[in-house]
C-alpha cells in the first residue's frame, strides 16, 4: 500500500486562459450513448451527468437560442423540501424521480405520474442527489446514511444498506457506480459536523438479513472507510478537524475509486487542508493520497486523458495525474479567488482545452446574487 505526503504545490503562474489550457488529446469524450443491459433495459440516461467519467459533455442535440427551446409540461408534485423531487434518470423512455420516501415514474411525454414504488425506509432528503440506475435496480441515497434499492421491474423495494457501522450523518453525497469482475459496486458517503465515512454495497441480493420490525432486507457492507481513523498519514498531515463527504462524488474503474474528502466545518476556515485519496473498490484500502489539499472537496472527481479533476471550497481547482492502477502524480491547482472567486463547489466540465464551472463571487452560493 503506498502512501505518499505531498505538502508542496507548483503553481502555474500564467494568465488564466493559459492555466485552463490543460494538454487534452483532440478527441472527446461525450456522454454515453442509449444502451440496452443485460435485464433488458433500456438506459437513456442512467445516472447526473450519463457517463461513467462524470464528465458532462453530449453531442445531443441543444438549443441555442430561446427560439428553439420552450416549456413541455411542468408538473408540482407536492410542497416543501421534503417532497421535492431529485434530478431525474431516464429508463425504458420513462422518467424516475425521487420523492421524499417514494420513488416516482413519470410519463415523459406530460410528467404524469405512472407508477409510485413502495415507500422506501426513509425520504431522499434535500433532493440533491440523482438516482443511479444499474443492474435491474434503482439507487437512492436516503437519510441515515444509508442507500436504497428498488427493483425497476415492480418497484418494490429490494433492500437497503447497513448503517449500524458507520456514521450515521447526512447522505447528500452522489453515487459512485462501477462494475468489477461482473459484480456491480456502488458507494457514495456521509457528513457530519463531526465526520463521516464512506462506504460501498454490491448492487445483487446477497449478504441480506430481514429486519422483522421494521419488514425490510438490510445488505451488510463492503466496507467503509473513514479517513480520520482508517488513514494514519492524514492525521499526520492535516489533524485539523474531521473529514467527511458532504456533496463529495467519485469516480471508479475496475482498478481504484478517486474521491475528495470535507474539512468538516460547515461554512468555516475555506482554506483549511484536507485529502484527495484513490481506494481499492472493492475493499475500500488506500492505495494512494494527495494531502495538502486547500479547501473542503465537495465536488465530484471527473477523468479527463490521464487526470483527475475537482475543485474546493477554497477557489481552487486542481489537476492531479493518475495511472491505471490509481498511483497519483504531482498535482497543480489554480487559485480562482485571484480573478474574484470566493468559493465553489461545482464539479468541473473538462472540454476543448478548457476547464468550466460555476463559482461564488462577493457574495455566498446561497445568495440571491452570488456575485
Amino acid at each position: 500500500m503506498k502512501k505518499v505526503i505531498r505538502i508542496r504545490y507548483k503553481m502555474l503562474a500564467l494568465a488564466v486562459a493559459m492555466l485552463l489550457c490543460l494538454c487534452m488529446l483532440p478527441m472527446q469524450a461525450f456522454a454515453e450513448d442509449v444502451f440496452t443491459d443485460e435485464y433488458g433495459h433500456e438506459a437513456e440516461w442512467w445516472n447526473f451527468r450519463n457517463t461513467a467519467d462524470n464528465n458532462a459533455v453530449t453531442d445531443r442535440p441543444t438549443p441555442t437560442s430561446d427560439t428553439e427551446a420552450w416549456e413541455k409540461w411542468a408538473v408540482k408534485y407536492g410542497t416543501g423540501y421534503n417532497a421535492a423531487p431529485t434530478p431525474p434518470v431516464i429508463v425504458d423512455g420513462k422518467i424516475y424521480v425521487a420523492v421524499n420516501q417514494k420513488i416516482l415514474e413519470l410519463d415523459k411525454e406530460t410528467g404524469a405520474i405512472l407508477r409510485e414504488s413502495e415507500e422506501m425506509p426513509g425520504g431522499a432528503g434535500y433532493a440533491m442527489q440523482s438516482p443511479v440506475y444499474a443492474d435491474g435496480k434503482i439507487f437512492v441515497a436516503i437519510t441515515n446514511g444509508r442507500i436504497c434499492a428498488v427493483n425497476i421491474d415492480d418497484l418494490k423495494v429490494a433492500w437497503v444498506s447497513d448503517n449500524s457501522s458507520i456514521i450515521r450523518g447526512q447522505t447528500v453525497s452522489p453515487l459512485t457506480y462501477i462494475k468489477n469482475d461482473g459484480t456491480g459496486y456502488i458507494s457514495t458517503g456521509t457528513w457530519t459536523t463531526g465526520g463521516g465515512d464512506l462506504f460501498c454495497v454490491t448492487t445483487d441480493d446477497s449478504n441480506l438479513t430481514y429486519n422483522e420490525a421494521q419488514d425490510i432486507h438490510v445488505k451488510a457492507l463492503e466496507w467503509s472507510f473513514n479517513p480520520d481513523t482508517d488513514d494514519a498519514d492524514n492525521l499526520e498531515a492535516n489533524n485539523s478537524v474531521a473529514k467527511g463527504y458532504y456533496w463529495t462524488g467519485g469516480y471508479a474503474t475496475e482498478k481504484y475509486l478517486a474521491i475528495g474528502s470535507d474539512n468538516g466545518s460547515y461554512m468555516g476556515d475555506e482554506a483549511s487542508d484536507t485529502a484527495f485519496y484513490t481506494l481499492n473498490p472493492k475493499s475500500g484500502e488506500i492505495i494512494d493520497a494527495v494531502y495538502g489539499i486547500h479547501g473542503q472537496v465537495r465536488s465530484t472527481a471527473v477523468y479527463r486523458d490521464g487526470y483527475l479533476y475537482f475543485s474546493t471550497k477554497g477557489a481552487k481547482v486542481y489537476k492531479i495525474p493518475v495511472d491505471e492502477n490509481g498511483d497519483l502524480g504531482e498535482p497543480s491547482f489554480i487559485d480562482l479567488s485571484a480573478y474574484g472567486a470566493t468559493s465553489t463547489t461545482a464539479t468541473p466540465v473538462v472540454y476543448g482545452g478548457k476547464i468550466y464551472l460555476g463559482v461564488a463571487g462577493s457574495g455566498n452560493q446561497f445568495s440571491a446574487d452570488g456575485g
